[in-house]
Order: C-alpha cells, then structure tokens, then sequence
C-alpha cells in the first residue's frame, strides 16, 4: 500500500465517481479505472461495488479504507513533528494572523508553520484530506464540518 495508491482509493470513497475521482486527482478516468481494477485484481477481492452509477465501499472496502486512513495519519504524525499546517481565507488571514503569528513564534520558536490562504470549499477539502490541521473560515449550512470536534467559534 503506497502513499499515490491510498490517497486514489480514499478520494474515489469521498467521491463516489470515478470521473469525479479523477477531475480532484488530476488523472484521467480510464487511468483510474484501470489502477481500481489492478488493485482489485492484486488483493482478490473488490473495493467497491458499482450501484446506481455510485461506487459504494464493499466490506472489503471499507477495512481497506480504515487501514489507509490509519497510515495515512501515522505518516503525517511522523512527517508532521515540529509542523502545523494552517489553512485561512485570505479575508481573515489579513486581520488574524497579524494578531497571533507574533505569540505563537514566541512560545513555539522551532515549530515549522505552513499557512494556507484559500477558499471555504478548498479548506473544508485540505481539513478532510488531512492536508492541514486547523482552519479558519465562517461555516457554511451545507458545512461537511458540523461536528463540535472541528470547530469553535471565535
């Protein structure tokens, strides 16, 4: 299980869709179809079920699914020691981190911080993903981020 081949199978997951698949993964879709078949055929067992023009996790699927996430989140806690990943959209980005960079290099002066400064869709996207920690941005209705573990008002 490599990195490319974990990130394919969690984003056909998220998407449902191979042709939506492979627009966000920047491939084709037969290359993608054709890398889903090959890996079914390797593991001997298939990932996904093909409904209603939707690709449903199989049991199978869903353990796969659970393990990538695991590694996946293993990797970062080992790549990310001494990081933080953080994403905001341009508005706030302006007023806050003005106000909060200065103590937070104060208290954390070897801390590697990446900042992030994009859309609501795109952050929500990159906190999904895993690509950044903490985001910054006023919540929508259709938010996929409702629980209270993902966000907090300021």
């Amino acid at each position: 299980m490599d990195r490319r081949e974990i990130e394919y199978v969690i984003v056909i997951a998220q998407e449902k869709t191979l042709s939506k698949a492979a627009d966000r993964l920047f491939v084709s879709q037969p290359a993608l179809s054709r890398f889903l078949l090959k890996l079914e055929d390797e593991l001997g067992l298939p990932l996904f079920e093909r409904r209603k023009r939707q690709l449903i996790p199989t049991y199978a699927g869903e353990l796969y699914l659970a393990t990538a996430r695991s590694i996946l989140q293993l990797q970062q806690k080992l790549e990310n020691h001494g990081k933080l990943s953080v994403g905001i959209t341009p508005g706030r980005g302006h007023t806050i981190l003005p106000m909060i960079l200065p103590d937070f290099r104060k208290q954390f002066p070897d801390y590697e911080l990446r900042i992030f400064e994009e859309d609501v869709d795109t952050l929500e996207r990159m906190l999904s993903d895993g690509t950044i920690e903490i985001a910054f941005f006023t919540m929508s209705e259709k938010s996929r981020f409702t629980q209270k573990r993902f966000c907090c008002e300021l």
